[in-house]
Order: C-alpha cells, then structure tokens, then sequence
C-alpha cells in the first residue's frame, strides 16, 4: 500500500467514525501493537517473511484473552495464500479478514466495524477476568480450582504454598498425582461427591505437612470444583481450650450445687426437731397454763404456734424440692388415665372438690417419672383450688392433647388468674404474687412443678388472665 493509499484509507475511515494511525514499517507496527490497539490493517505487500516472523512473534505474546482482529488486503495467487497460512497459525479462531482487491471502501469500513465489535467483545472478557482476579488475589485463604479431570486451572499463592510450589507450576497438573495420599480418604470422597451430585461440601481436614487443621469447602460446577482452604487450627485450639474450661467448671458447679443440696437437706431436716419441740411446748403451755396468761399473752402464743406450723411446712416444702432435685429418675410410660384418678379419689384435700374437677378421657399415655408427675399434678391442683375468689365455686378440668411424638397436659382453672407482669417469676423459689395473709403458702410449689418436669426433659407454660383463670401446660414424649 502506498502512503497515498495509506492516507485515503485513513481519512475515509475517519469519516466512518473509525480512528486508524498509519505504520511505517512493522517495527513501528509492533511498537503501536504494544501500546494497545483494536484491530490491524495490513497490505500483503508491505510484508516481507522477516516481517510476518516478527508480527507473528508479537501476536503470540498477546494474553490469553486477547485475539486481535487482522485485515488482511492481498491481490489474491499464490503469496496471499501463503501469507494468510502464516495468519492462520496465529488465530485458531480465525480471527482474520482476508480482503482481496480491487474492493469498496464501504468493504473495509463493515469489516472494520465486525473486528471491533469483535475486539470490544474481547475487552469485555478482559475486564471479567481482571475483576474475578482481583476478587481471587483478595481471598486470604487458600483456593484453587480444579477441571472435571481433576487438574489445577488455578491456585493463588496461599494454595500454592501448601503444594510447595508456585501458582503457575500447578496449572495442569493432577491433584491426585501431585497428592496420592489423600487418594481414598475423606478428602478425596468428598471432593468426588461434590462433583458427582453437584452439592456442595463442608468438612475439615489435618494436614499433616504443616501440622494444622483445615477448612475445606467444595463449590461444584459441570466443568469441575472450586476448593477453598481455611486454616482452622487456632479456632479448633481455642474451642478445645474453651471445652476443656467448660468441662472443668461444669464439673466444679456440680460439686457445688451437689453440696449447698446437701447443706439445703441437712438444714431444712435439722430444723425440724427443735421446731417441733417449740410447737410441743407452746401446746403444753397454752394446755396447762393458758388460762393464767392475759388476753394478749394469749395472742403472742397462738401466734407463736402459728408461727411454727408455717415454718413446719416451708420446711416441708424445701425438703420436697430438695428431694426432686437428689432422687434418682427413671423414665417410663405413666398411664396418666389411672394416675391421676387415684389423685383425686384419694388426696385428702381434694375430696370436698371431687365433683369440680374434671378429668377429660381418655388421658393419653407419656414418657415421664410417676412420681414427679404427681408431685406436678397435687401442686397444680392444690393451687387451683386455693387460689380462687371468695365465694366463686371452682372448676378445674384436666386434659390431654397429642402433637406428633409429643403429649401436652393441660391444667385449667377459674380462680384469680395471675397478672401479665407477675408471670415471668412465678416459677421461682419463694416467688408469691399475692399476699400471705389472703391466701397462705411458702411460694415454692410450682418451683417444684418446675423442677419436676425440667428433670423429665419436658416443658412447662402458663396461659393466664386475671380474674378468669390459668392454664398450665405440661409437654412430653408420648408414652408406649
């Protein structure tokens, strides 16, 4: 092409909307090729072979996401077959235009236009790729991506390293091949699972080289994995230092709370005999000397005695708890239909209110302790009937209901309700909503409930409004 030519055709393309530089010789070819360039435009004639070798040379040097569009302008015969060979051997997409002359101006213009919507296309690609390499290089952790013939496509530094190699020494290379003793373990299952049914895998690893533990997660695809590596050694070592710190404390709090039981038994039981003779010697008192005491000495000893039967029964009480809290357990179908029957045939309290409480059969059988559940129904009965209003008659109605592998039994009454505020606490030792001298007791009754069904394993609640009625509910395992 002559620097006529050369002129024409830039200006014409300039008017199309298309920038073009002008080479002097391939060397400047080259040089502007390195700055960057969106397609070439070469006459066959302007190429001798050393220049087709150097322009070669050059466009092999290209990255890998490059494919610079060539238009390629020849008089056709045999030089233009051999110079488009030379071409061919450069772009395994054939990514090259032959034109051959005599052609249209337009012709080059549409051919022009193609190669760089083509090279647009590329730079697009080269923008992705910078992106995703930029997203790996941050990635503090080890990761690398294998094909679906488990050879190495990628690895960043922290992978390579594992390997005792360098990034680009592990590309195309067997994983197996490079690590035959993870063959048949866990590791080699796993990354195969992943593939295979296409989920992804979460496990951990001891690698024995560097004497850590790893995180390894698996990200599957249809053209291989993605494996990435955390190194979780620290973390397991300060879950092991965390368990052990547990474990020991566990074991101390159980020592304690074993002994302030013990402490808790042993007090409440010693208690117990000077109380008694205090009450003795204020019956002998009051039996043999009353009549000499004035009015008011005989109130201090009636409230002296009265003093003690409270004491009595708190005493009672805290021994009660404590017994739920130290007898042995053992779990077994309860047939709650009999069980709690004989509660109410025989509980002494309760037979003046037979004919108010309802037992709603059948009972569904549970899994729970015999013991412990009367203790849950003679306290939650025994409140229901204390807790009412002055001259309202009470209604209590006891039923099951089964949810799956579950039994919930309710406890439903008509007395006072408790208030919204006051019902977060009422499962606590000595907790009292209201005051003793409505309605008497020690405040430790549904704590025992409590206890009773946490050592069952199961679950209680409470449903309650005031001045219409609660409802207690018990959960556990359906019975045999």
């Amino acid at each position: 092409m002559t620097d006529r030519d050369a002129e024409l055709t830039i200006s014409f393309l300039r008017k199309a909307g298309i920038e073009g530089l002008r080479c002097d010789d391939v060397a400047d070819l080259v040089a502007k090729l390195h700055e960057g360039c969106a397609a070439l435009v070469v006459a066959e004639d302007a190429l001798g072979s050393r220049s087709v070798q150097t322009l070669a040379a050059a466009l092999r040097e290209q990255p890998s996401w490059s494919e610079l569009p060539i238009n390629l302008i020849t008089s056709g015969g045999e030089a233009s077959i051999r110079t488009l060979n030379t071409f061919s051997v450069l772009s395994s997409t054939g990514n090259l235009t032959l034109l051959e002359r005599p052609f249209r101006p337009l012709t080059l213009v549409n051919s022009l236009q193609a190669a760089l919507r083509s090279r647009r296309r590329q730079y697009q690609v080269r923008d992705l790729l910078e992106e995703r390499e930029a997203v790996l290089r941050s990635i503090n952790d080890a990761f690398v991506t294998l094909d679906s013939q488990w050879r190495y496509t990628y690895a960043n530094e922290k992978a390579a390293a594992l390997a005792g190699k360098k990034p680009e020494e592990l590309i195309g290379l067997d994983v197996w091949t490079l690590f035959p003793q993870y063959v048949g373990t866990r590791y080699y299952h796993e990354l195969h699972r992943a593939l295979e049914n296409q989920t992804i895998a979460r496990f951990e690893v001891f690698h024995k080289a560097s004497n850590r533990w790893l995180e390894v997660r698996v990200y599957p695809s249809p053209k291989g994995v993605s494996i990435l590596t955390t190194d979780v050694t620290d973390q397991k070592q300060a879950e092991e230092r965390l368990e052990s710190t547990v474990a020991e404390r566990t074991l101390k709090l159980r020592e304690t709370i074993g002994e302030l039981e013990a402490f808790s038994y042993s007090i409440s039981h010693d208690l117990r005999s000077p109380l008694r003779a205090m009450q003795a010697y204020s019956e002998v008192l009051a039996e043999d000397y009353g009549a000499l005491l004035p009015a008011e000495g005989q109130r201090y000893l009636e409230r002296i005695a009265a003093a003690a039967i409270r004491l009595d029964k708190l005493i009672g009480d805290v021994l009660t708890y404590s017994r739920v809290l130290r007898a042995p357990i053992e779990m077994e179908t309860v047939d709650l239909d009999s069980l709690f029957s004989s509660i109410v045939e025989n509980y002494p309290t309760f037979q003046p209110f037979r004919e108010n409480i309802e037992l709603v059969r059948p009972l569904l059988p549970v899994t729970g302790n015999e013991a412990s559940l009367t203790q849950c129904a003679t306290n939650l009965i025994s409140n229901a009937l204390k807790f009412m209003s002055p001259g309202k008659t009470p209604q209590i109605k006891i039923r099951t209901e089964a949810s799956g592998d579950k039994v919930a039994i309710y406890f439903s009454d008509n007395g006072i309700g408790i208030a919204a505020k006051d019902q977060p606490r009422i499962f606590g030792m000595f907790q009292r909503v209201h005051p003793e001298s409505n309605y008497e007791g020690t405040g430790i009754g549904l704590a025992i409930v409590r206890k009773a069904v946490d050592r069952m394993s199961g679950t209680l609640s409470l449903e309650s409004e005031e001045g219409v009625g609660s409802t207690f509910r018990i959960v556990l395992p359906r019975g045999a």
